[in-house]
């Protein structure tokens, strides 16, 4: 589907007065995330799901952003995940993009494999000098919510990189977090030797690229050295959602690795998707090991039910268990689930993290 059969769409679905409220916002990401001059603005998205028409919104406010702004976007919407012209197009579009341009994603679930990029998006864009912002699974939250993104992505993108680099050297020099809040989590994480990625929204440069809405710092942890506990009260994350939690979840945690999950159906669904990786994955092993650590940092993101915002926001924190390898670390897994929770007292090396960087 193209911009006009698309805008005519929004149109039949009034889905339009979303668009012209939010899009101003969207102004911002090219102006201040991306730093968009005259490159090619490849905008890919699809049409969510009744109720749930979050990501096609966001791709028109993406669109009509970039129109105001005088620059040159270029939309490609799937119908559907069984549209196979969508789908064909949008490989298309990606093989003749040339080098050095933008791409949106806004999109129901993952961008999934293309034979013409591979399995790794990120890779493709590094190696064609792109820069580019993600925003998948948003089709989760209902369509009025459009609201608690736009809030989220209208923020001060240089305040928040510098609260994020300030964070980022004191990880980057430590050996040892301890995190604890008043919930119950006790939780050692080893960082010696490893970096942090400060998450603030700044893709100025060609290859780089993230999540919108952006805001914050995690780090992969060092070879298997996490213990102790941590109590999940924000949102779990399974394999195909994110859950807002009612019953604390309690993860016990030894050598990097989760050896028990206590709680109520909050903490059964996520036992059973570790399982289900466990039983299917040909590395079950990696399917329960603690692979980030990470702070929220955006002060206009909240814990709305989204994993990609809920783990933004300020005064919160969160844990993952799974993959790291690709920023930094050494476990590769099918998985990467983050589990976020509230009011994080942070020491490293014994040294309070300062209270500004965290509420």
């Amino acid at each position: 589907m193209r911009e006009k059969e698309f805008f005519r769409w929004l149109a039949q679905s009034d889905l339009l007065d979303y668009v012209t409220k939010h899009y101003p916002c969207f102004q911002r990401i090219f102006r201040e995330c991306l730093n968009a001059t005259n490159e090619k603005i490849l905008i890919i998205g699809d049409l969510g799901t009744e109720g749930r028409r979050i990501p096609p919104i966001m791709a028109a406010c993406y669109h009509l952003a970039a129109r105001k702004l005088n620059l040159e976007p270029c939309m490609f919407i799937k119908r559907d995940s069984l549209d196979k012209r969508g789908s064909s197009e949008i490989e298309n579009a990606l093989v003749d993009s040339g080098e050095g341009n933008i791409i949106c994603l806004s999109l129901s679930g993952k961008l999934g494999t293309i034979d013409a990029i591979g399995k790794s998006f990120r890779r493709f864009t590094g190696e064609r000098k792109h820069r580019f912002v993600s925003t998948p699974g948003l089709d989760a939250l209902p369509t009025n919510y459009i609201g608690w993104i736009a809030k989220t992505i209208n923020v001060n993108y240089n305040d928040i990189h510098w609260r994020g680099e300030r964070i980022k050297g004191i990880f980057d020099t430590g050996k040892e977090l301890h995190v604890r809040t008043r919930a119950g989590t006790d939780l050692y994480y080893g960082i010696n030797g490893m970096k942090a990625i400060n998450n603030s929204g700044r893709y100025h440069q060609p290859c780089l690229g993230g999540n919108m809405p952006a805001g914050e710092v995690y780090i992969p942890c060092s070879n298997s050295k996490v213990h102790g506990r941590v109590v999940i009260d924000a949102s779990i994350r399974t394999e195909d959602k994110s859950i807002m939690v009612n019953n604390k979840v309690t993860l016990d945690i030894e050598n990097g690795t989760v050896i028990s999950i206590k709680g109520r159906k909050e903490a059964e669904l996520l036992q059973r998707a570790i399982e289900s990786v466990e039983k299917d994955s040909n590395m079950p092993e990696t399917a329960r090991m603690i692979g980030e650590f990470g702070i929220g940092i955006n002060p206009n993101a909240k814990i709305i039910g989204s994993t990609l915002v809920n783990e933004k926001a300020l005064g919160t924190a969160h844990i993952a268990i799974g993959s790291n390898h690709w920023f930094g670390g050494s476990i590769h897994s099918p998985i990467h689930l983050d589990q976020v929770f509230y009011e994080p007292i942070v020491k490293v090396d014994g040294k309070l993290l300062n209270g500004r960087f965290l509420m």
